[in-house]
C-alpha cells in the first residue's frame, strides 16, 4: 500500500533506544538541555528571490539525534538540510519562523 517501512521498522535495539530517549524529550526542561544553544549551523548559500523581497538561505547542521543516539540514523540523515525563506526587510519587530524539514529519505 505504501513505500514507508517496506523493509520493516528497523532494529529492535534501535526501537528500544528510541523509547528510552522519548522519555527524555517528553520532559520539556530536560529536552531543552539536550541541544546546545550554540549548536553549529552551516550556511551554504544566501540569495535573493527574483522579486528581491525575500532572502533564500540554504544550510545544514549535524543532527543532535545522531549525537545522542549514534548509529541510529542512516548516514544520509545525520546532516539535516534546510532552506530558510525570510523577508529582505521585516515589517515588524516580531520575527516568527516556521521550520519544515523532511521526515524521511525515501524517494518515490
Amino acid at each position: 500500500m505504501t513505500k514507508f517501512f517496506s523493509r520493516g521498522w528497523g532494529s529492535p535495539e534501535h526501537i528500544k533506544k528510541l523509547f528510552e530517549f522519548r522519555k527524555l524529550v517528553a520532559n520539556g526542561e530536560t529536552c531543552m538541555k539536550l541541544v546546545d544553544a550554540n549548536h553549529a549551523i552551516s550556511i551554504d548559500k544566501v540569495k535573493l528571490d527574483e522579486s528581491g523581497e525575500f532572502q533564500i538561505i540554504d544550510g545544514h547542521f549535524f543532527s543532535p539525534l545522531a549525537q545522542h543516539l549514534p548509529g541510529l540514523l542512516p548516514k544520509v540523515a545525520e546532516n539535516a538540510y534546510f532552506q530558510l525563506i525570510v523577508p529582505e526587510k521585516w515589517k515588524t519587530q516580531d520575527r516568527p519562523l516556521c521550520i519544515h524539514m523532511a521526515g524521511t529519505d525515501i524517494v518515490f
